[in-house]
């Protein structure tokens, strides 16, 4: 970062930002002296923090309506898992679960100089997966906090937990696809087309450029996950399971 005051002051947010992860005391608000000011300055703030937390092994991906302008977020590699894992809810301030669905690239898209088009995202990624996000934040009260603040802390990420590939096509069309998440043998949510973001392959798009034009490219081996098919869904403890018709399901088990 620029040792400038926008650089100290960005530094500052990534400090900040770190402490309160480690130390488990949440923000009501970044401080002045941290305040990013644009969205650029957001996501610079997420890059500081992926340096710190042993680099990026991933992104996500959404948007608030099919039309909107994307957002994105880095998923730090040491926060994304496969299998069937066991996280303790002490890990977080809060476990809010979505079920997604998930790209893992085979193809790094690191081409600047013009854009790529999407049958060109489409060619790179190496398989499609169900997903979990567990929400989470740094903020007492999250939705109390202006989207750049909510940008810089990750986009509200705590984990990800990628399903096993499937076979199916990443022209997978989610405004179509049904999505469920079971706890403990219960079905909480059950939507069909529940992704407000619409089109997968815009955002995958929109990822791609964005990041390669940023320095920051998915590169072979990024998962992408591109927003919640169920809605966020808070709990304490139990066997979380979501199912994505036709692409698969995915379980964590929170204690």
């Amino acid at each position: 970062m620029n040792r400038d005051d926008g650089g100290a002051r960005l530094d500052r947010a990534v400090q900040v930002l770190m402490a309160a992860r480690r130390a488990r005391k949440w923000l009501d608000a970044l401080p002045a002296d941290a305040m990013p000011q644009t969205l650029d300055e957001a996501h610079t703030i997420q890059d500081g923090q992926m340096i710190r937390m042993g680099g990026r092994g991933g992104w996500k991906v959404g948007a608030a309506t099919p039309d909107a302008i994307p957002g994105r977020a880095p998923l730090a590699a040491r926060s994304i898992y496969t299998g069937r894992p066991t996280l303790s809810a002490a890990e977080f301030h809060f476990v809010g679960i979505e079920g997604e669905i998930a790209f893992k690239f085979g193809t790094t898209l690191d081409r600047a100089s013009r854009p790529y088009a999407v049958e060109e995202v489409l060619a790179a990624i190496a398989s499609v997966h169900a997903g979990i996000e567990i929400a989470d934040s740094r903020y007492v009260d999250f939705r109390s906090r202006s989207a750049l603040e909510q940008t810089a802390d990750l986009g509200n990420n705590g984990a990800y937990i990628l399903g096993p590939a499937s076979a199916v096509l990443p022209t997978i069309d989610q405004l179509q696809v049904n999505a469920e998440i079971w706890v403990d043998g219960e079905r909480i949510v059950q939507k069909t087309g529940g992704n407000s973001a619409g089109n997968v392959q815009r955002l995958l798009t929109w990822l791609a450029n964005h990041c390669a034009l940023r320095g920051t490219p998915i590169t072979a081996g990024d998962a992408v996950t591109t927003g919640s098919c169920t809605g966020l869904e808070i709990i304490q403890k139990g066997s979380v399971r979501a199912v994505i018709a036709g692409v698969g399901d995915v379980t964590v088990t929170i204690v």
